[in-house]
């Protein structure tokens, strides 16, 4: 059951009237958020990571530190244990920052830019490069053995699928809504859903979601999040057949999350991340839990790096 955002966790005591006869039931207010054990470099030192997840451990690494070093050094996380370990590859994957993640099959994903993918095997441990991407992107949406990726800039709406079966890039018709930078996203039930972001012309932050129909290979608008969220450089994700996004940079700046149902075509409101704002997190889906990783605070740009790691529990059980 959901409980009101101001009501703190432990333990309570709950009064119900059914049919004239009173009754009495304790029950346990879980917390959204739980700290955890951060990146043993840190993510100021090692910051712009990347990574996914398999097997519930999180692959994250690479990056590029304030000073402009970039790094190539990969770490797991296991969510069992709260802990990190240095990976060992068999190969090198190449000095690279800000890339995007995603995970298929088994296997993780790293997408540089427009200008490589990279797939890793946690069997063999190895790092292969795959086809070149056509365009700029880090947003990965991941449809059975296909992955759309969006152009996210103002050069376009361009839109490309990756066949992980072929290793070949097909375009695909453009996204119809307006062209933006920093959209955030999701995927339910093999069904896409991008929207958010901010116009590079006007910078103005758009409210609006889409989804995309694979079949028909066609976008259309659905209702927007409500009360507005209006985010840029926000972090989504999916979970039981709902959609969520927050944080990022707004007009507020606010750390709420907000949780899409499908059915409904509707928003709410359910949660406040405890800490202060921030663009640029990670979101990595392990069993019920969600972990929220990195981040830089949202006031400006070239802001201060956020060194930490949050466990987040959008759902009661």
């Amino acid at each position: 059951m959901f409980v009101p955002l101001s009501l703190n966790a432990g333990d309570f005591e709950i009064s119900i009237t059914s049919r004239g006869i009173p009754a009495t039931e304790n029950f346990e207010v879980l917390s959204f958020f739980s700290q955890k054990t951060i990146h043993p470099d840190g993510f100021v030192n090692d910051g712009f990571p990347a990574g996914f997840i398999i097997d519930d451990q999180i692959y994250l690494g690479t990056g590029e530190s304030e000073f402009n070093t970039i790094f190539e050094d990969f770490y797991v996380y296991s969510t069992q244990g709260d802990s990190w370990t240095p990976l060992q590859s068999t190969s090198n994957l190449p000095y690279r920052s800000g890339s995007g993640g995603f995970t298929v099959n088994g296997k993780g994903y790293l997408l540089h830019g427009g200008v490589e993918l990279w797939e890793f095997d946690p069997i063999t441990r190895f790092w292969k490069e795959l086809a070149q991407p056509p365009i700029e992107s880090r947003f990965p949406l991941v449809i059975g053995n296909n992955v759309y990726f969006v152009q996210e800039n103002f050069f376009g709406n361009s839109v490309y699928r990756y066949s992980l079966l072929n290793d070949e890039w097909t375009k695909m018709n453009d996204f119809d809504g307006p062209m933006r930078f920093g959209l955030v996203g999701f995927v339910i039930d093999d069904v896409a859903y991008i929207g958010q972001g901010i116009d590079m012309d006007t910078q103005d932050l758009f409210n609006d979601f889409w989804k995309y129909d694979e079949a028909t290979d066609s976008w259309s608008e659905v209702s927007g999040p409500t009360p507005r969220a209006a985010l840029q450089e926000g972090v989504g994700f999916s979970l039981n057949g709902k959609g969520y996004i927050g944080l990022g940079r707004s007009q507020n700046n606010n750390t709420r999350f907000f949780q899409y149902t499908p059915e409904t075509d509707s928003w709410q409101v359910i949660a406040e991340l405890p800490a202060e704002p921030r663009i640029k997190t990670h979101a990595f889906v392990a069993e019920k839990k969600i972990y929220l990783m990195y981040g830089q605070e949202a006031a400006a740009n070239n802001t201060p790096r956020i060194d930490e790691v949050w466990e987040f529990t959008p759902e009661t059980f």
